[in-house]
């Protein structure tokens, strides 16, 4: 997972529930490397969760989900800070576990047990890996 590796986390956002971590490497353009998340998961800095994807299902007043409030919260920290990926852990089952600095990190749980795409780490029109391996 040397792709994540040493790349500046830039933003999150989404596209409908499709979680989407952008990232710039030091050898290419802003956000040439993604982290796109089908499955549960999670932003958190020690023991508090910032973000994660059960909050696409809480709406205001103005059907903002409380995912998109924070995440723009998160993106506007991120503009003024340089955060950079430490080290890729792969766990069991496809778990995916980003390391930053400080005790940040962004987590994925893949919960079905049906093949189907849990995570993806693309650098845009290159390499992609993810879980299940046999369906990237």
């Amino acid at each position: 997972m040397n792709l994540l590796v040493g790349v500046r986390f830039l933003s999150v956002g989404r596209a409908l529930d499709l979680v989407i971590f952008s990232f710039a490497p030091k050898d290419g353009p802003p956000e040439s490397v993604r982290l796109h998340v089908k499955c549960p998961c999670r932003i958190r800095h020690r023991e508090w969760l910032l973000l994660g994807a059960g909050d696409l299902a809480y709406f205001n007043a103005d059907q903002q989900t409380l995912f998109d409030r924070r995440a723009a919260k998160l993106n506007e920290i991120l503009d003024c800070h340089q955060v950079e990926v430490e080290g890729v852990k792969c766990g069991p089952a496809g778990s995916l576990a980003l390391d930053f600095a400080d005790e940040f990190k962004i987590e994925a749980f893949p919960y079905s047990s049906k093949k189907v795409e849990a995570w993806r780490v693309l650098r845009v029109g290159g390499e992609h890996l993810g879980y299940p391996e046999d369906l990237i």
